[in-house]
């Protein structure tokens, strides 16, 4: 409530842990939840909270998240300009905007270029943006457990739809111009 989070616990410490001494020491509080089977807990590093600091436990105090890195801030803030403006701005000029005569550049109707450029932009700034999260994370690390497995499958379905509409519609755009032949 108000953004303020109280905590108390008792520990009965069942699991043998010898780097615990006591309490009188201050430490890093790391709260962290997600998934587990069986006992075994799962990846849930998404899901986590990080102290700035070192924690005085007995102490009460305010404690503060650390930052994302500027450069996952920066992934978002492309992803959210692109899909939010440039591309849905793009889909909306090519589908409504048609009816609109008047040249722009290369003797092209505004429309299409206004349509291609903010398509344009949507590709480069979606490449930028996974470019950035990926050299902050130092590359692809691969899916290895079972939590991401779904969005691994949904991205790949994602890609084959994009890709078989794209062939439909080329193949369309193809027969019509060879039937007006």
């Amino acid at each position: 409530m108000d953004g303020v989070i109280r905590c108390s616990f008792r520990s009965r410490n069942p699991i043998n842990t010898p780097r615990i001494s006591g309490m009188n020491s201050s430490y890093y509080l790391l709260f962290a939840y997600g998934s587990s089977i069986d006992g075994e807990i799962l990846y849930h590093g998404q899901n986590r909270f990080v102290s700035t600091a070192p924690v005085d436990i007995i102490n009460p105090q305010t404690v503060r998240n650390m930052q994302l890195p500027v450069i996952i801030k920066a992934h978002g803030c492309l992803m959210l300009i692109t899909w939010m403006f440039t591309a849905s701005t793009g889909m909306m000029i090519a589908r409504y905007l048609k009816a609109v005569m008047g040249k722009g550049c290369c003797h092209k109707d505004f429309w299409f270029v206004a349509h291609v450029s903010l398509m344009s932009i949507s590709v480069a700034t979606t490449i930028t943006a996974f470019v950035l999260v990926f050299a902050h994370v130092g590359g692809w690390s691969g899916v290895d457990d079972e939590e991401h497995g779904l969005e691994l499958i949904s991205a790949e379905t994602t890609l084959l739809i994009l890709f078989l509409l794209g062939n439909l519609m080329f193949l369309v755009t193809l027969l019509a111009g060879i039937s007006m032949i």
